[in-house]
């Protein structure tokens, strides 16, 4: 009787403890997130006044990837609907280049509902390629719209309130807002620049779950966030 108690006291310690670690990372998580929206307001407020030094020097203090605590809070429903929206689009196959296939795919909460979206950004090239928003709903994942992604990546927008589109090319960038409002879609650009030397390279980037395995030569999905 004693040892199984003495099991019990270990059992519910370890419980505790990585209740209690989860916790912790949740919270620090959460307050970087915060911290990063501060500063990143600072950044499109200067970069859209055309002062961009100003604007670097708050961009340099925001995490390099967006940490998006509302992603620890999705409930296995939500996971298995995105995770087969993600497996409906094909990887790239060298043999068939010209098909569409899927180049990153984003878990964030576009619109501050406390729920998490899937965005994928798929195409066959950059002519065509287009970042697709999906939002849970009645227990299934509906696309509610897309738009065109061309040489563009995704960063988190502060409190949720739409994400950041950044991108350029021919010596051009610029960095857009996309929100969701009342399930239709929006983008307006909040500043464009020439570029004579340097990228403003923006921070806090979401993470795309695609890379380029070297060994493999192949593409793969990182699946960790719907498992």
């Amino acid at each position: 009787m004693i040892k199984n108690n003495k099991f019990l006291v270990l059992f519910l310690c370890s419980v505790l403890c990585m209740i209690s670690v989860f916790s912790v990372t949740v919270n620090v998580s959460a307050a970087t997130e915060k911290s990063d929206g501060r500063n990143m307001k600072k950044v499109l407020y200067y970069y859209g006044k055309k002062e961009y030094k100003t604007a670097r020097k708050y961009n340099k203090k925001i995490s390099k990837v967006a940490k998006e605590s509302c992603v620890a809070n999705m409930t296995p429903r939500i996971k298995k609907a995105y995770k087969n929206v993600v497996n409906r689009y094909k990887l790239f196959d060298v043999n068939l280049s010209s098909q569409k296939h899927i180049w990153a795919y984003y878990l964030t909460d576009i619109d501050n509902d406390r729920k998490v979206d899937l965005l994928v950004k798929a195409g066959s090239c950059e002519a065509d390629v287009k970042l697709y928003i999906y939002q849970y709903k009645n227990g299934k994942a509906k696309k509610i719209g897309a738009v065109d992604a061309f040489h563009t990546y995704y960063y988190a927008y502060p409190n949720h309130k739409g994400i950041l589109g950044y991108g350029g090319m021919m010596g051009k960038e610029w960095i857009r807002l996309i929100t969701v409002s009342n399930g239709k879609l929006k983008e307006k650009q909040i500043g464009s620049r020439g570029i004579k030397k340097h990228w403003f390279n923006l921070r806090c980037e979401l993470n795309g779950h695609i890379s380029y395995n070297d060994y493999t030569e192949e593409y793969e999905v990182d699946y960790k966030d719907l498992l």
